[in-house]
């Protein structure tokens, strides 16, 4: 809810925050942090590339950690999983500007989802990335093939990110700021 509360501000009465949080606690906590904020709209599902129910890894005492493709969590639930396509379709969204993904490991089919999305409205992108190199590798594909030209690590100085230079174990995670030119 924190986020959510931030992005609510700074979107304003003219623009909308839509929340998707599918662990049911989780889910709870963000209403009552948010359910106040008149432009945000909060949806019980995970984003993936199918619409469809999957099993959920989670530990109630970290929900941060609820993931739909790693499974070393205590406790499982089965949640809605949707195409973040469907979604915008569904909503006839005329704009989008910007996309916070935090999806622990399953990023790559959240952006597969929501593909067209991102090619017709080239929003900014605020990615948790939690997967090993080639799974980096297949994201950056992705966002270049859908126009995205510029990324930066989330950090001091917004260091420029390259993946030939990219060192990192699997395991390790960082935050990736993705925009492209064509928007600017």
């Amino acid at each position: 809810g924190t986020f959510t509360q931030l992005f609510s501000i700074l979107c304003g009465n003219k623009g909308e925050v839509h929340c998707f949080e599918p662990v049911p606690k989780t889910y709870e906590t963000l209403l009552r942090r948010t359910n106040h904020l008149k432009n945000v709209l909060h949806n019980n599902v995970a984003a993936g590339d199918k619409n469809a129910r999957m099993a959920m890894s989670y530990d109630s005492s970290d929900s941060e950690k609820a993931s739909l493709s790693l499974s070393n969590c205590t406790e499982k639930c089965e949640v809605e999983v949707i195409r973040l396509d469907d979604y915008v379709s569904k909503m006839n969204f005329k704009r989008i500007d910007f996309v916070k993904c935090d999806v622990e490991g399953y990023e790559f089919h959240a952006l597969k989802g929501m593909k067209h999305t991102l090619e017709t409205f080239l929003p900014n992108i605020s990615l948790e990335i939690t997967v090993s190199n080639q799974k980096r590798i297949e994201i950056i594909d992705l966002l270049q093939s859908l126009g995205y030209d510029s990324f930066q690590k989330i950090e001091s100085g917004f260091p420029e990110y390259n993946l030939k230079e990219d060192n990192l174990e699997v395991g390790d995670y960082f935050y990736l700021y993705a925009s492209s030119s064509l928007n600017s």
